[in-house]
């Protein structure tokens, strides 16, 4: 072990041990397509998930961990049946050892979940020191599951079961022990966010499951190297396995210690900085694959990338080191992106997935337009409901005629019909107040105009709100967008909370230290073009004015040595307010961290865009930053040359 992980271990009450199990494969034996009741219950197969009806009649899920649900199906499968605790563990951990107190957890998760008592069991018998009994009876039912009828919920989740059941299967591969990397790729609005987040809510509480969101940004996020992985990695330490994932990430990718210096530490700053020297960019690729791979032999890693075409270079170089290296990591990669804005921007990524592709290495799932039948599901109340009648049918036609089956647009275009008081959301679905055949869908000649309508809806202070968040970014706090608003934090974050429970333009993002080391709650736009139309109905001279206040308030946060991390998106900031010197300070800043990553072709992005900036100087100052800046970059391109004739592989992204 290395200096900087011998310091680190010293430092805590004892070392990281081992994991006592690993995720194994979910197994499902005498898997079937039917369902199983035992009221006022039903177990679906096929969805992997359980079904509770209540007194009213309304269906709703039990939150089952994927583990506990697997203990159930074997329990249910074999009714009648007592099941010992060996049997247990050779049909669903197999080859691992595992301690017996994991399967009581389960079995106790079970029963909470169903409301049932061990004294008096009605569905799960305790045979002391031999096993359990699925004692309830029970009924094979060949119908689908219901999906749950609230209120303005119902289909909310439509079109897409094969992909979700394609990220399942999957995962069960990398349970395996089979590491995979998966694209999900499709138009904005069309639903990859939302897939990916039903895969993630799959996996429910499963302890034996690491999971981690990196955002890509465009602006800042395309010139940072590697940041949605360092934004992933900061989510996980700062998670409930913290502890282990900092010391596996010192003792394994010291590099990449440093570079998250501000998550580790401050006193083995120095011992990170002595294992820097002689770091080279391929020395991080290597590190941060290593540490990926160990990672995942002590729990199921699971990783999302959003709006990869946003990406650096550096990640995408991750990403093929990743697909091209022979490992057996419990490890999954899932990653987002539209093709065009892909292709339009001939953006490294389209060669990756093209090569990964043509040599089998990755996965890809591509989201269509949603077709008829699924649109029709989402107005009705689920495959289940009789009441696919012509009605339904009939408004489901029209409606694929007039969204083009993208779920962002036909929701925009059912928000703009309510207003009118053609249609009606009720718990048995949606309702036409007119005939389909005499329905007129004025769809306004763009989104913006249907999500402007939604806008007005909006208190004054609650527009503002939103519209200062947008200058702040797609995810934003109310301590760096207050000020744009010219409000106090506190009240910033009461309208954003009263907005998130309305489920309105923007949600609650996972309560962190964020990237600035801030304790604020972090909020996020529910979807690109939702920020954008606040973000346009202001006047150049207000969004000028929010940018540099939000810029100022970040630079006051921080000493000048402690904004590296910052420098990216604080120059995007001073350049959207026209303060072009300062916005030039911070490109510097970010370039000179792009050489220290040895990320020489992210260095390169970061001086084209300074040398755009520098048109704005007076002509003396615009003469000189031009040579300074047109002489690191030929520099840049030769340090990058050499590193390229030094490594071994040929990555994408390399210049």
């Amino acid at each position: 072990m290395n200096d900087v992980a011998d310091i680190f271990s010293s430092a805590l009450p004892g070392a990281p041990q081992r994991a006592d199990h690993r995720t194994e494969p979910a197994v499902s034996p005498n898997r079937r397509t039917d369902v199983i009741d035992f009221p006022p219950f039903r177990l679906d197969h096929e969805n992997r998930c359980v079904w509770a009806r209540d007194v009213d009649g309304s269906v709703s899920p039990l939150p089952l961990a994927p583990r506990a649900y697997d203990i159930l199906q074997y329990l249910v499968d074999h009714a009648g049946r007592l099941i010992t605790h060996g049997e247990f563990l050779d049909a669903l951990w197999r080859n691992v050892h595992v301690q017996p107190e994991v399967l009581k957890t389960h079995i106790l998760a079970i029963r909470t979940a169903l409301g049932d008592d061990p004294e008096r069991p009605r569905f799960i018998e305790t045979r002391r020191g031999r096993g359990y009994r699925f004692i309830a009876p029970v009924l094979t039912n060949s119908t689908e599951t219901p999906p749950p009828s609230n209120p303005g919920d119902h289909g909310t989740f439509v079109g897409r079961l094969p992909q979700l059941n394609q990220l399942r299967k999957l995962f069960d591969e990398v349970r395996e022990g089979a590491s995979r990397i998966v694209f999900v790729a499709g138009e904005p609005g069309i639903g990859k966010t939302t897939l990916v987040n039903r895969f993630l809510d799959s996996l429910g509480e499963d302890s034996t499951v690491l999971t981690s969101l990196g955002h890509c940004v465009e602006g800042h996020g395309g010139i940072e190297p590697y940041y949605p992985v360092l934004g992933a990695l900061t989510q996980l330490i700062h998670g409930e396995a913290g502890r282990t994932i900092a010391h596996t990430l010192m003792s394994v990718a010291p590099s990449w210690a440093l570079q998250m210096s501000g998550s580790m530490p401050q006193q083995y700053r120095p011992a990170l900085q002595r294992q820097m020297i002689g770091a080279s960019s391929d020395r991080m690729l290597r590190e941060i694959c290593e540490f990926l791979e160990a990672l995942s032999q002590q729990r199921s890693l699971v990783l999302i990338f959003e709006d990869l075409h946003w990406s650096d270079y550096s990640t995408v170089d991750m990403l093929s080191a990743l697909a091209r290296r022979p490992s057996h990591a419990h490890l999954m990669i899932i990653g987002t992106y539209r093709p065009e804005d892909v292709e339009v921007a001939r953006h490294p990524l389209s060669q990756l997935t093209g090569d990964l592709r043509l040599r089998k290495l990755c996965h890809d799932i591509v989201l269509e337009p949603l077709a008829e039948c699924a649109i029709a599901e989402y107005l009705g109340c689920g495959a289940l409901s009789a009441r696919q009648n012509e009605g339904t049918t009939g408004f489901a036609q029209r409606m694929r005629e007039h969204s083009g089956g993208n779920p962002l647009f036909m929701i925009a275009t059912l928000d703009h019909l309510v207003e009118q008081g053609i249609a009606e959301s009720t718990p048995d679905g949606w309702h036409l107040r007119v005939s389909p055949r005499e329905l007129q869908i004025e769809v306004p000649p763009s989104l913006n105009q249907v999500i402007e309508r939604r806008i007005r809806k909006l208190t004054t202070v609650q527009q503002r709100v939103l519209e200062a968040a947008s200058v702040a970014g797609p995810v934003f706090s109310a301590a760096t967008a207050a000020p744009a608003a010219e409000m106090n934090a506190e009240s910033f974050e009461d309208i954003c909370e009263a907005l998130c429970r309305q489920e309105s333009f923007i949600r609650r993002e996972p309560v962190s230290t964020s990237g600035y080391r801030l304790p604020a709650r972090l909020y996020a736009f529910r979807h690109a073009i939702y920020r954008q139309s606040f973000y346009d109905r202001q006047g150049a001279l207000r969004t000028a004015g929010s940018h540099l206040r939000i810029a100022e308030v970040l630079e006051a946060r921080f000493a000048r040595g402690e904004r590296d991390g910052l420098a990216a998106e604080l120059a995007q900031h001073f350049a959207a307010a026209k303060s072009w010197e300062r916005a030039l300070r911070y490109l510097r800043i970010a370039s000179e961290a792009a050489k220290k990553r040895r990320a020489y072709h992210d260095a390169v992005t970061v001086i084209d865009r300074a040398l755009m900036l520098v048109a704005n100087l007076p002509d003396k100052a615009r003469a000189t930053a031009e040579a300074e800046l047109l002489e690191d970059r030929a520099w840049l391109f030769t340090a990058a040359h050499a590193a390229r004739e030094m490594s071994p592989g040929n990555l994408p992204g390399t210049p």
